[in-house]
């Protein structure tokens, strides 16, 4: 069986229409760098909320309040479950660590102009990948990923990475 792979790097953010964003209220946030303000809250200084290797429960959410949410070890997503982040949750991977969603799996990353989702490394080191595997769903907006590693990639500090997995095979 032959797979088709695309692979995407951002630097910025991902899935943003051009121009200037609106807020949900159709208002324009204001800016002090010609950028948008983020309604997110602060991190706290608890240390987050720690997962690794698969969900806790089929259908999972990952809060703002949980912030940040570190993954400690690669992370897979499997058929039928699903993984919810909701706008400003912070997702911190450590080195090498990536997230995974397979076959049959859903992710759901919507953040909003002025609350958006990202992907950051957790240490110096950079993470691994946020995976699609063919067959999967993933629904992303406002979500930036930054320090993430690429299978090829010469500027790992510069860029995030999303690989996304296509079997043309599939219907």
């Amino acid at each position: 069986m032959t797979r088709l792979l695309a692979l995407l790097c951002f630097t910025g953010l991902f899935a943003c229409p051009v121009g200037v964003p609106e807020d949900d209220a159709g208002t324009t946030p204001p800016t002090g760098d010609g950028g948008t303000t983020s309604a997110c809250p602060p991190l706290p200084s608890d240390g987050g909320t720690r997962h690794s290797d698969v969900l806790g429960s089929p259908d999972e959410v990952w809060t703002a309040a949980g912030n940040p949410h570190v993954i400690t070890f690669p992370l897979r997503v499997r058929s039928g479950e699903k993984l919810t982040l909701e706008p400003c949750v912070v997702v911190r991977l450590e080195h090498d660590d990536g997230l995974e969603v397979r076959a049959g799996g859903e992710l759901v990353a919507e953040g909003t102009a002025a609350q958006p989702i990202r992907f950051e490394r957790q240490e110096a080191d950079p993470w691994g990948q946020l995976y699609i595997s063919g067959g999967a769903t993933a629904k992303l907006a406002y979500l930036t990923l930054e320090g993430g590693a690429a299978l090829s990639n010469s500027r790992p500090a510069d860029v995030g990475m999303l690989r996304v997995g296509i079997d043309p095979n599939d219907d």
